[in-house]
């Protein structure tokens, strides 16, 4: 390039320099009083659907049960002393149709239970017991037959020693529970302390059933040489709070506890045995909260009903000569939760005239 046309090019670059700058000013400024961006839209929000109401209930507000409870059979079943061998006016099989009977007036929300003292006490336990105890417990068949939802175990359980108790309670379709036994040197039952029992109320509402038991601590006493070392028989109230406790907790309505003992006193000396009394149902009423039913068993005597402390207390009479039938009326306070309203109960007689053949 010549001197000349350098010179040109350099003075009109001059010339345009301040329009550039103020070009370039003027979009800055323009720049600065832009509008901000318009924001984002907003993303669509879906609103959850609104849960339909729960279905009125339909069911009963309502209701009653029936717990109808033997005790201290020992062997009755059918009516015939093997003594005398002469016919008698009781045994299970006079019952039955007594208790077939409360069963129908109260079809699907009735419940039999026993207090104990079940495969000892007669010819028929002691010879099924010595010379054929590999043929299924007759004892235990009738049960099985007249739908027991429960039973005590009774000191004289233990008569015949553990393996033949086992053999029993394992032929038994109804669960066998007791608070107070315990695996020797440990704090495990063993036995089921408790059963729960739903009672279908109506669909997806139910009353839960609780069943616990005691035995007499006096098996230590009694039956010393088929218990020692193996079974620990402990203080019936105070092992019944800790279970009563947890049946409630877990939504227990009801708490029925088949005792095999009677109201207060013992018949062998606590205090140079060591063993606790037998006989503790009235301290139980009075020191265990949430009981609602003792059934009594073990002292042979006939109670109809009496209440201590709010707790209905009944007994049948021995050999199967009586049956106790208590009743329950019950309010729902809500799904699943009910309540007691009311509740008595009355002793049925074995009749001489009633008896089931075919049992």
């Amino acid at each position: 390039m010549s001197n000349s046309m350098t010179e040109r090019f350099s003075a009109r670059a001059a010339a345009l320099r301040p329009l550039v700058c103020i070009g370039a000013l003027v979009f800055a400024n323009a720049c600065s009083h832009a509008p901000p961006p318009a924001p984002a839209a907003p993303s669509a929000r879906v609103e959850a659907p609104t849960p339909p109401p729960p279905p009125a209930y339909t069911g009963p507000t309502t209701t009653q049960l029936v717990f109808l409870g033997t005790t201290d059979t020992h062997g009755r079943i059918l009516p015939f002393d093997y003594y005398t061998r002469q016919p008698v006016e009781y045994g299970l099989a006079r019952l039955k149709p007594l208790i077939d009977s409360v069963r129908a007036a109260n079809r699907g929300r009735s419940y039999l239970f026993d207090s104990g003292d079940i495969i000892q006490g007669n010819p028929l336990g002691y010879v099924y017991a010595r010379v054929l105890p590999e043929k299924p417990n007759p004892i235990i068949r009738a049960m099985n037959l007249m739908h027991y939802s429960a039973s005590a175990v009774g000191n004289h359980e233990y008569n015949y020693g553990l393996e033949h108790l086992a053999r029993a309670m394992k032929q038994a379709s109804f669960p066998f529970v007791s608070a107070n036994t315990f695996k020797y040197g440990t704090n495990e039952h063993a036995y089921a302390p408790y059963v729960l029992i739903p009672h279908v109320v109506a669909p997806g509402d139910t009353i839960l059933i609780g069943v616990t038991g005691n035995t007499p601590p006096g098996v230590m006493v009694w039956d010393k040489v088929n218990v020692e070392g193996k079974l620990q028989f402990r203080d019936v109230t105070e092992s019944l709070k800790p279970v009563v406790a947890e049946m409630r907790a877990k939504g227990a309505d009801i708490v029925v506890v088949l005792s095999h003992g009677g109201l207060e006193g013992s018949s062998y000396d606590t205090l140079t045995t060591g063993v606790p009394p037998e006989n503790q149902s009235a301290r139980v009423a009075r020191e265990v909260p949430g009981v609602d039913i003792i059934f009594l068993g073990h002292t042979h005597l006939e109670l109809a009903d009496t209440t201590i402390n709010g707790v209905l207390i009944t007994q049948a009479k021995n050999w199967a000569r009586s049956v106790a039938v208590a009743t329950f009326a019950l309010e729902r306070t809500a799904r699943n939760n009910w309540h007691v309203a009311s509740k008595h109960a009355v002793l049925l007689k074995a009749r001489p005239e009633l008896v089931d053949s075919a049992f």
